[in-house]
C-alpha cells in the first residue's frame, strides 16, 4: 500500500518551525520500516517513532531531543 506523508520538524520547546510541512511517498511494500502497517495510523506512528527516535543514543539518553521534533499533520492514500 502506498501511503502520503506530510510532516514538518518544529523545535521541541518553543514549537518555531524548523522545517516547514513537506510530503514524503511511502510504499509499505517495499519499506521495511513499514511492512507491518497496515493503517495510516500505523504509517504515523512508524515515522514519527523513527524520525524522533534518531538521535537517541542509549537508555542513559532517556528523552533527550538534540535538533528538533518531527510532527506528522496528515497521513493520506498514495497512488
Amino acid at each position: 500500500m502506498k501511503y502520503i506523508v506530510t510532516a514538518m520538524c518544529v523545535h521541541p520547546v518553543t514549537g518555531d518551525i524548523i522545517a516547514p510541512a513537506r510530503e514524503e511517498s511511502i510504499d509499505t511494500e517495499d519499506n521495511e520500516l513499514f511492512a507491518e502497517c497496515e493503517h495510516p495510523w500505523e504509517v504515523e506512528d512508524a515515522y514519527h517513532s523513527f524520525w524522533n527516535r534518531l538521535n537517541y543514543r542509549s537508555a542513559d539518553d532517556a528523552y533527550r531531543l538534540h535538533v528538533g521534533k518531527v510532527v506528522v499533520l496528515n497521513v493520506k492514500e498514495g497512488s
